[in-house]
């Protein structure tokens, strides 16, 4: 039995890490991603269709309001 059982299709997946840009599967098993062809899909497999949508690691949104004089990084 494998737990955290993922199967992601479809998506398009982005890795500059890894020069990855391609609309593919991805597979998740254990916290460990995997290669998607090479484990069967069981009645414990959590499948997500990412069909439209983007698959990447880790984006962070920095999202702040600077204004000019309010702080000392203000825009001017």
């Amino acid at each position: 039995m494998m737990k955290n059982d993922i199967l992601i299709t479809g998506g398009h997946i982005i890795d500059p890490a890894r020069n990855i840009n391609e609309i593919n599967n991805l597979r998740i098993i254990n916290d460990i991603i995997v290669d998607a062809d090479k484990y069967p899909v069981t009645s414990e497999t959590r499948i997500i269709h990412a069909d439209g949508m983007i698959v990447t690691p880790g984006l962070i949104d920095y999202h702040a309001h600077v204004f000019y004089d309010a702080t000392e990084g203000g825009v001017r």
